[in-house]
């Protein structure tokens, strides 16, 4: 924990856990009936949300950790790096905020999640964006989550920076290539399709986080092919 870096993206992780088990909660009680809410299967539901929550922002924290493996010792809390540490965590609480709630509102009239697996992932989101403006206003959950993001942010903002001093750049290229393996681990390791929380259908869909998800679609459907066809090209 002694860490510059780590102490740094504590805040975000912190924020990460608690809005997906805010709406794990809601979710719970709008789907009381079809949910198996027996202690242990609600804790491996808790679990899997856990998991894939921790990592999909490992992965989104990549950005923000080059940011700070880059960043000069002597700008340290200066003006600049609060305007740009600030300016991130906001746009990611606004995201995740709009991920959530979308996952909310299809629950609540579709009695679905977000399913990126069977989809392709643009026409998917296109198709939520068009189901979501039908029965609600636009900009109305825009400012309902920015609002939100606002008292996020305050709430959250003195968190966000640290007294610790920032090491030299060999320590910091150090942290950043055990977060990188860390990464690459949970990237090799850990698959949402064979992430089963118990027997019952909905309370896997709700144990699957969206962004995660949204990943590993992502792999399947751009990265994959990408590095195929690359390999192809090469061995020609």
């Amino acid at each position: 924990m002694n860490s510059f870096i780590v102490r740094r993206l504590i805040p975000v992780l912190m924020f990460s856990l608690l809005i997906e088990a805010v709406e794990l909660l809601i979710l719970a009680v709008l789907k009381y009936q079809e949910l198996d809410l027996g202690f242990f299967s609600m804790v491996k539901t808790s679990g899997v949300l856990l998991l894939t929550t921790a990592v999909s922002t490992l992965y989104l924290m990549l950005p923000y950790v080059f940011y700070l493996l880059f960043l000069p010792p002597k700008w340290q809390n200066s003006a600049a790096d609060r305007l740009i540490t600030v300016s991130a965590f906001s746009i990611y609480v606004f995201l995740t905020t709009i991920e959530e709630t979308v996952g909310i509102l299809l629950w609540r009239d579709f009695n679905t999640a977000l399913l990126f697996e069977d989809h392709e992932y643009w026409n998917y989101i296109c198709e939520i964006y068009q189901t979501i403006s039908q029965n609600y206003s636009v900009w109305g959950i825009l400012l309902a989550v920015a609002v939100f993001t606002f008292i996020c942010v305050r709430l959250f903002k003195p968190f966000l920076f640290t007294v610790l001093p920032s090491p030299s750049f060999g320590r910091r290229l150090f942290e950043t290539f055990l977060y990188m393996i860390v990464c690459a681990f949970a990237y090799m390791n850990i698959d949402i399709e064979k992430l089963e929380a118990t027997s019952n259908v909905y309370n896997n869909q709700i144990a699957e986080e969206g962004t995660y998800s949204l990943m590993k679609v992502l792999d399947k459907q751009e990265v994959k092919p990408a590095i195929r066809k690359i390999k192809n090209k090469l061995e020609k």
